[in-house]
């Protein structure tokens, strides 16, 4: 899993939701059909996800397709189809979904300049006009911010908090506030993993990664929660200023058939 660049922002957060239940039926058929066309029919002609117009469905299916880069010429189990394959249990499964939708550079920036910064300012609350006024002065930096309309950042704001509500990093309605979450070991483990797969394995280099703060997590909570994992997972020792982190599974895959 390698993170797209911030540069490339786009609004579409703001046209679509989480799609939690509808991504897990998808994964499903993918993987029962082990066929993207067999999806597709599923989707289109007999409305597995339950959407009255079947240009809605085709949107959906479309967004999905993309957001998880299912491929559609041939069957092919990527890490996240694996962890959908395993007996992990759904908690599982929706975490580490919300990791990897929040690889899209809209919500990743979001997350982990705004909302990771927010939580460790020790805010209670997160709401949709401190997201507006937020993406507002990065419009210097990110100049197609300034071609979206009020209605536009008023829509990416309240789609982002209704993601994060779903995805169980935030509760509350008319009020967002912040959620108490412990991530399983195995979400853990998937981020750890893929950073290995990205080429990042210094201790240093993983432990201070922007992947951590889509989970909220500071470096100190990172380096507890290695601590936590190894040496069953990963072996990881920190003594003085000299940290050392060696993987124990060849692939990210290799760690999930271990979950």
């Amino acid at each position: 899993m390698t993170s797209k660049s911030t540069n490339e922002l786009s609004a579409s957060i703001g046209r679509h939701g989480a799609y939690i239940w509808e991504t897990k039926r998808i994964f499903e058929t993918y993987i029962e059909t082990q066929d993207y066309n067999g999806v597709k029919e599923a989707v289109l002609e007999e409305n597995l996800l339950r959407k009255g117009s079947e240009r809605y469905r085709e949107d959906i299916l479309t967004e999905i397709v993309a957001r998880y880069s299912i491929d559609k010429q041939k069957y092919t189990e990527t890490p996240i189809i694996r962890v959908f394959k395993r007996p992990v249990g759904e908690p599982i499964q929706e975490w580490i979904l919300y990791y990897e939708f929040s690889q899209d550079p809209l919500v990743l920036l979001l997350t982990t300049d705004f909302l990771y910064s927010e939580f460790h300012k020790g805010a209670l609350t997160v709401r949709k006009e401190d997201v507006i006024e937020f993406l507002q002065q990065l419009e210097s930096e990110y100049p197609v911010i300034g071609s979206w309309s009020e209605n536009t950042l008023l829509s990416v704001s309240e789609h982002y908090l209704a993601a994060m509500k779903n995805f169980g990093l935030l509760k509350g309605n008319t009020q967002k506030e912040f959620k108490y979450v412990y991530l399983p070991n195995q979400v853990v483990l998937y981020v750890l993993y893929s950073l290995f797969e990205d080429g990042i394995t210094s201790a240093e280099a993983v432990v201070e990664h922007q992947a951590w703060k889509l989970l909220l997590m500071d470096t100190d909570d990172v380096r507890d929660r290695l601590q936590n994992v190894s040496p069953s997972h990963v072996r990881y020792e920190k003594r003085g200023s000299v940290e050392r982190l060696e993987p124990k599974y060849e692939s990210l895959k290799g760690c999930i058939d271990e979950f």
